[in-house]
C-alpha cells in the first residue's frame, strides 16, 4: 500500500505518531511519505507552507496513493480541495472547536463537518476522542490507536523520585508555565526537566530566573528520548486533553512514575497506576510529594504493571493491522 500524510506541525506529537506508522509501515512493505506544512511560528515558514501544500496537492494528483491521510484541523480542511474519495481524516485529541461555543470554534467545527462530507471515514486514536468526535460531527468513527515506539533499550525503573519530566510544546493546553510555577512553590530539592520547544519558552526562562532556580532544566526537542527518559524518575503531564497520550506510553515503557490529568489512554478503563493530578492543578504540589515519598517496592510495583498493560494491550502489529482494515 502507498500512502501519502499530510500533518500541520512538524515539531509535535502528531509528527512522531505518524512516524511511527510509516516507521511499522515498512515492515509490512508499505510506503508512507509525510508532508508537513509548517516548522516554525513565523512569516517566513507560513509563506513557505503555501508552497508545500501546492506539492503536497500535485503528489495526491499524480502520485497514485492508495489512501490520503489528513491529520489535524488545517489538514482537514484541506480536503476540501481533493477531487477523490481516498481521504481519510485522523482526529488526535478531542479538540475543543469540537464542544466550544465561540464563533472561531463554531467555523472550525462547520468546516470540518463539510470535509468529512467529502473524506472516505473519520478515523481516531482513543475511545475519548471517538466520543468526542461523534456527538460533536454526527459520525461513526474508527479507533485506531497510535503506534508506540516502543523504548526496550532504555528500561529503567527508579528507586527513588528525584527527577520530573516532561515532554511537548511549549503551548497554553500543555500548561507547562503552570508546572513550573507550582514545582517551585512546593520548594522541592528533586529536577524538573523538559524536552521540547515552543512560543511560551521565553516566559517559561522568565520565571525561573525571577526565583533564581536551577533545578528546572530544558533539554529542547528530542530527536531520541532515550537520553531524556534516562534523566528522569517520574513523568509529569498537565494537559488540558491528550487525545492519545503517546508521551504517556512511551514513559511507562520506559520505567517512569507516571503524574498526570486524566486525559488520553488514562481514561480508556484500563487499570493504569499512576498520581492523579485535578483538573484545575490545584493538588499538583501534593502530587509532586507523593511521588518523591515512594519506596522502592512500590515504584517497582506501578511500573511493573503499567509497562505489562501497554505491551499487552498496544501492541504495533496489531495496531497496523487495524489501520489498514480502516483504509479500505
Amino acid at each position: 500500500m502507498k500512502v501519502i500524510h499530510l500533518v500541520h506541525w512538524k515539531k509535535s506529537g502528531i509528527y512522531v505518531a505518524v512516524n511511527n506508522l510509516k516507521k511499522e509501515g515498512s515492515l509490512h512493505g508499505d510506503a508512507h511519505d509525510i508532508i508537513t506544512l509548517r516548522q516554525n511560528h513565523n512569516t517566513l515558514d507560513l509563506f513557505k507552507s503555501i508552497f508545500i501544500l501546492g506539492h503536497f496537492l500535485l503528489k495526491c494528483y499524480t502520485g497514485k496513493y492508495d489512501s490520503i491521510n489528513l491529520h489535524s484541523f488545517l489538514p482537514h480542511i484541506i480536503n476540501l480541495f481533493l477531487i477523490n474519495k481516498k481521504s481519510f481524516l485522523f482526529f488526535h485529541s478531542n479538540y475543543p472547536f469540537l464542544s466550544g461555543t465561540s464563533t472561531k470554534e463554531k467555523l472550525k467545527k462547520f468546516f470540518t463537518k463539510k470535509s468529512i462530507k467529502s473524506a472516505s471515514h473519520p478515523i481516531c486514536v482513543s475511545k475519548v476522542v471517538k466520543q468526542s468526535v461523534d456527538a460533536a460531527l454526527d459520525v461513526d468513527s474508527t479507533i485506531v490507536y497510535n503506534l508506540i515506539d516502543s523504548p526496550n533499550t532504555y528500561v529503567t525503573c527508579p528507586t527513588k523520585i528525584n527527577s520530573f519530566g516532561s515532554i511537548g510544546r511549549f503551548d497554553t493546553e500543555k500548561r507547562f508555565l503552570e508546572l513550573i510555577q507550582k514545582f517551585i512553590e512546593s520548594n522541592t530539592g528533586s529536577s524538573l526537566h523538559f524536552a521540547g520547544d515552543g512560543a511560551l519558552l521565553p516566559e517559561a526562562n522568565t520565571i525561573i530566573a525571577k526565583h533564581q532556580k536551577n533545578n528546572v532544566l530544558f533539554h529542547g526537542r528530542q530527536e531520541s528520548l532515550s537520553p531524556f527518559f534516562k534523566a528522569i524518575d517520574a513523568y509529569i503531564c498537565c494537559s488540558k486533553y491528550e487525545g492519545f497520550g503517546l508521551a504517556i506510553a512511551e514513559a511507562m515503557l520506559a520505567g517512569k512514575i507516571i503524574i498526570s490529568t486524566h486525559v488520553g489512554i488514562l481514561k480508556e478503563n484500563l487499570d493504569f497506576d499512576f498520581i492523579k493530578i485535578e483538573d484545575d492543578l490545584s493538588n499538583l504540589k501534593v502530587c509532586i510529594h507523593l511521588a518523591e515519598q515512594l519506596d522502592e517496592h512500590s515504584i517497582a510495583k506501578i511500573v511493573e504493571n503499567n509497562r505489562n498493560i501497554i505491551v499487552k494491550t498496544f501492541k504495533n502489529n496489531s495496531i497496523y493491522s487495524a489501520y489498514i482494515d480502516a483504509l479500505k
